[in-house]
């Protein structure tokens, strides 16, 4: 394997033998080419999650009104582009979510609820004509809510060493909506949330998956 930086973003690494540009950059290639439908549901564009015994741990941000829609109708969902037509990573991202992942509902620094995916997510059309994703959930509301605020030491230290976190260095949130959460995160969520909130069964599960 030759492996050099990639001659357009010259950031990312890839193997010279089989490869002219990094997966990043090749994406940007295709979105300047393909139909809008191929470029918007090509889970190649985004990277795969870290999976512990099957399951990805993801965290989306909701703001209250999402929150209580989303809630209500058991879904999560994001659009396909946004006003500029790019595709941010955050909305695609949902493109991984497989059935039986479970996802983190972080609303205004609270966890308000811990979720199963039902399935992967299909398209649907918002009311004003545009496209979307949709990803059916089963809800699980917290009695205790975990404080993020709580956690911002550990937070702090592990979420800068890796890509695309819910995070940022400062403890707080970045901009966006659905997140990959890394193991030593989400172990602490969940042991946190699992501690205060032994009535949802699911928790002891997902917990062992992250040991």
């Amino acid at each position: 394997m030759n492996y050099i930086k990639c001659p357009k973003c010259e950031l990312n690494y890839i193997d010279a033998d089989k490869e002219k540009l990094c997966l990043t950059c090749r994406g940007e290639e295709i979105k300047k080419t393909a139909p809008r439908s191929i470029v918007a549901k090509s889970p190649a564009l985004i990277k795969a999650p870290v999976r512990y015994n099957g399951k990805a741990i993801f965290f989306v941000f909701q703001n209250s009104k999402e929150f209580l829609s989303e809630q209500r109708e058991g879904i999560i969902k994001a659009p396909y582009y946004d006003k500029g037509m790019n595709e941010p990573h955050h909305w695609a991202r949902l493109e991984n979510v497989r059935k039986g992942d479970v996802i983190l509902h972080g609303v205004d620094g609270l966890v308000l609820a811990i979720s199963e995916a039902k399935d992967t997510c299909y398209d649907f059309t918002y009311k004003d004509g545009s496209q979307g994703r949709k990803i059916d959930c089963l809800y699980h509301l917290l009695k205790s809510p975990l404080v993020t605020a709580k956690h911002r030491d550990e937070i702090t230290k592990h979420c800068p060493r890796y890509e695309y976190q819910p995070f940022n260095k400062n403890g707080t949130g970045n901009q966006g909506y659905l997140f990959d959460i890394c193991q030593e995160i989400a172990k602490l969520f969940i042991s946190d949330i699992a501690a205060r909130n032994s009535d949802i069964e699911m928790l002891l599960a997902v917990k062992d998956s992250l040991s």
